[in-house]
């Protein structure tokens, strides 16, 4: 009789114990949500409007980029981007794809000095009009070197390397003229990258980057918005649980990630030098978003890789992003065309002439 009295005892304080953690768990979604709703800034709107549209890609690519992963490269296309902040508009510009899928408002040829940028929206320049992006910028000074600018927005290392894997100019073409690509690394490519553990551990460690990208292995649409590192995504909609996660994730796996990313930028480098084997590879470290600590581990990393880096300074006072977005504006475009053409100039010497 005195087992059984106990035994009731002990499943009501347990029906009690998860009564409570019910009842804290609503009150801390309830809770969350109020601050998110009382500090966080109005929602932003993007709105794509197709104004014209060529799905031809066989003149840039030997397959069809429709089934890489994330958002496809675009061919004789133009958009226009309408980005709000609430009521209030932030930008509203209109974006340029080739024949080659790179940003142009005009077809290049792959011949002579090729310069090739790499990277996301930052490099691509989303929010800033065709004239003002960067590689438009040297594009407009120099007349014996062609810029591709082959980023894409949403962009991370895994789908750059896709270009280099599928993309016409490096499969096709054999250039032996002085060409040099750059990637402008930025610190959130870290989690669009495709050998990250968080993104292996889903499926069991069997999906590695360079399978995915050589075609071994199905892509699943794991680097999909809605399904992509932790926990905390369940509750992705408010801004202070993204906090909490990018806390989360901060501190977790940093090392090993690195190591994975910096084995990729030498593949990268290798895919690249096959087509243009006296060309030039280098990962690029814009002073804008990043952290001090995790870039020196990480330009160490890539420097016994063999892999050459470039970093600089970030500018003293101006104003470098659009406010309400966090992209980069006219002005920083100005400052990423100011620093790279240093490089550029040193490594084509005289044939690098401006026009």
């Amino acid at each position: 009789m005195k087992s059984k009295s106990i035994q009731y005892v002990l499943k009501r304080l347990f029906k009690l114990f998860l009564a409570n953690i019910v009842v804290l768990f609503c009150l801390s979604i309830l809770t969350i949500s109020l601050f998110d709703f009382f500090l966080s800034s109005p929602p932003t709107q993007d709105v794509i409007t197709l104004l014209s549209k060529n799905d031809d890609y066989k003149k840039a690519y030997k397959v069809d980029p429709k089934l890489f992963l994330g958002q496809p490269p675009l061919f004789n296309t133009v958009l226009e981007h309408t980005k709000k902040s609430g009521p209030n508009l932030i930008y509203k510009k209109t974006y340029n794809y080739n024949s080659f899928g790179a940003r142009s408002e005009v077809n290049q040829r792959p011949k002579g000095n090729n310069v090739f940028l790499m990277g996301g929206s930052n490099t691509f320049g989303e929010g800033v009009a065709n004239e003002k992006v960067f590689s438009t910028l040297l594009s407009s000074e120099y007349q014996n070197a062609h810029f591709f600018n082959l980023a894409g927005r949403g962009w991370g290392p895994s789908h750059s390397a896709q270009v280099l894997k599928n993309h016409r100019f490096f499969n096709e073409l054999i250039s032996r003229s002085p060409s040099i690509m750059f990637y402008f690394y930025y610190e959130y490519h870290l989690y669009r990258f495709l050998g990250t553990p968080q993104i292996l551990s889903q499926t069991n460690g069997l999906m590695p980057w360079h399978e995915v990208i050589e075609g071994k292995s199905e892509y699943k649409g794991l680097m999909s918005s809605k399904n992509y590192f932790s926990l905390f995504r369940f509750f992705g909609q408010f801004s202070l649980w993204r906090h909490l996660e990018n806390l989360f994730y901060k501190y977790k796996n940093k090392s090993v990630e690195l190591t994975n990313l910096s084995t990729h930028f030498r593949y990268m480098k290798e895919l690249y030098l096959k087509s243009h084997p006296n060309g030039k590879f280098i990962v690029v470290f814009p002073p804008f978003y990043l952290q001090k600590m995790e870039i020196k581990r990480f330009k160490e990393k890539l420097n016994l890789d063999g892999v050459e880096t470039l970093s600089f300074p970030k500018p003293s006072g101006g104003n470098f992003t659009i406010k309400g977005d966090g992209h980069l504006n006219d002005e920083g475009h100005k400052y990423l065309a100011q620093i790279l053409r240093p490089t550029l100039k040193s490594y084509f010497k005289g044939i690098y002439d401006k026009k």
